[in-house]
């Protein structure tokens, strides 16, 4: 390749004067050698992911099974205490006691429903404050 290389010398009001000064050959290029990264720069397979199948549901009867395998506590309790010879009756002090066991089930299922750990950690420990007061509380008036 041969490159002419010219001076020129102009202006906005007269013809511009051309020098030539001199032809300058370039040698031939080299290839280029190729960068050890290049193969990271060419086209890949495209990627496809498989997403996993929806959760299953079991039935309704088995859920209900189990609603009431984690209500036999419940059952169990209120069942015992109707056949003490005691009459048992909540009084004023020990019925906030059972409402806040009961409410500790309630936390329980919505855990299950919807709460992650973190959400029933702290939950669960402002609510057992308050269900050790009332049950020391249930406990001084016995």
């Amino acid at each position: 390749m041969v490159l002419n290389v010219d001076l020129i010398l102009g202006s906005f009001t007269r013809a511009p004067a051309t020098i030539p000064l001199f032809k300058l050959k370039l040698p031939a290029s080299l290839a280029v050698p190729p960068h050890p990264e290049e193969s990271m720069y060419h086209s890949r397979r495209p990627l496809y992911h498989t997403f996993r199948a929806e959760q299953r549901t079991p039935p309704a009867a088995i859920s209900l099974i189990f609603v009431a395998l984690a209500l036999s506590p419940w059952i169990l309790l209120c069942t015992l205490l109707s056949h003490l010879p005691l009459h048992f009756k909540p009084s004023t002090s020990t019925a906030p006691f059972i409402f806040l066991l009961a409410v500790f089930e309630a936390l329980i299922v919505w855990y299950w429903v919807d709460l992650r750990i973190g959400q029933v950690l702290s939950y669960g420990a402002v609510l057992a404050l308050i269900t050790a007061a009332a049950g020391k509380r249930a406990l001084q008036s016995i």
